[in-house]
């Protein structure tokens, strides 16, 4: 080629380039992004400050009766954990959620709560859900928030694999296999519940390891 086309060529490739690269941003649009950045760091300094909130009035509740703080408990969990989950979409900031919901003590708190409404209820396992009835309300919402928050969290999930979580799960598992192996119990689709807390767990964790070493 010669030097001239070289040259065409060079000129080709640099407006190919030019044309092809993405241009920066206005300060209009750097000024909105900041803007928006801020809004969402107000917005997670906010969750964590009801999220600490929630835990201080779990852990008084704990040391009385959880009896007549039920419906209390029960909002506390859909307003100010699985909603906000919900309006975060960005992963990263689902695991700011995660790891903050953990480092204020919320997994085992509510990990406690849960084993209390199982006794509450008189429930030995979980195979089945009766929609409109109270616990199926109340379980639904506390497994529901551990499944999301397992997800988005591997300090919330480690943190849920050892709070005993996990042997209710598989608790759980047995006697629906039971149930259906007896043809007294009819496999449904809410049982994946159960199924993707475990896989979210053991992802993070490599269970096999951490619970079935001899």
């Amino acid at each position: 080629m010669g030097t001239g086309a070289s040259i065409v060529a060079g000129e080709v490739l640099k407006e190919t380039v030019r044309i092809l690269a993405v241009p920066d941003k206005s300060p209009r649009q750097s000024q909105k992004d900041q803007r928006q950045k801020a809004i969402r760091q107000r917005e997670l300094d906010m969750f964590r400050d009801r999220c600490l909130q929630f835990a201080e009035f779990l852990k008084r509740v704990r040391a009385t009766n959880y009896e007549q703080r039920r419906k209390e408990i029960h909002d506390g969990i859909l307003y100010h954990l699985r909603k906000p989950y919900g309006c975060f979409r960005n992963r990263e900031q689902r695991l700011i959620l995660g790891d903050d919901v953990t480092e204020l003590g919320l997994v085992s708190l509510l990990v406690d709560y849960y084993k209390a409404s199982l006794d509450f209820f008189d429930i030995k396992a979980v195979t089945y859900y009766e929609d409109g009835t109270e616990w199926t309300t109340e379980l639904s919402n506390l497994r529901s928030f551990f499944w999301d928050y397992s997800d988005a969290s591997p300090q919330f999930a480690e943190q849920l694999a050892r709070s005993g979580y996990l042997e209710l799960m598989m608790k759980d598992l047995d006697a629906v296999q039971l149930g259906i192996q007896n043809n007294t119990l009819q496999e449904n689709v809410r049982y994946c519940v159960q199924n993707a807390i475990l896989l979210n767990v053991s992802w993070f964790l490599r269970l096999d390891k951490l619970f079935f070493v001899s």
